[in-house]
């Protein structure tokens, strides 16, 4: 999200490093630190998620999946749903507030 996390993200983005969201809470036009961004060259990514190009999820599948294997690192999960409350899971994430990831269970 990225209003949530920009004053986060200012605190410690490196040089050149790169902020990349997918999201905005309900605000449509959040409010950036420019001038502390600018002075560390960083780079905006939006990123709309249910239209990435098919080569672009097999390199994020191919770049994430070992290091989840190697444990070195784990998604923080908020809530764990069946899909049959997907509304809840949806609301859920619209609200906020949650700290990490909102699952669907596909499997049960």
């Amino acid at each position: 999200m990225l209003r949530a996390n920009v004053g986060l993200d200012e605190r410690v983005i490196a040089n050149g490093g790169t902020i990349a969201a997918y999201a905005s809470d309900a605000d449509a036009e959040p409010r950036l630190p420019f001038w502390p961004l600018l002075f560390r060259n960083v780079v905006l990514r939006l990123v709309g998620s249910d239209d990435l190009p098919a080569d672009a999820e097999r390199t994020a599948v191919a770049d994430i999946s070992p290091v989840l294997a190697a444990a070195r690192w784990r998604p923080l999960i908020a809530r764990r749903l069946p899909l049959s409350r997907i509304a809840e899971a949806r609301e859920r994430v619209e609200q906020g507030g949650a700290v990490g990831h909102v699952l669907l269970d596909l499997a049960g």
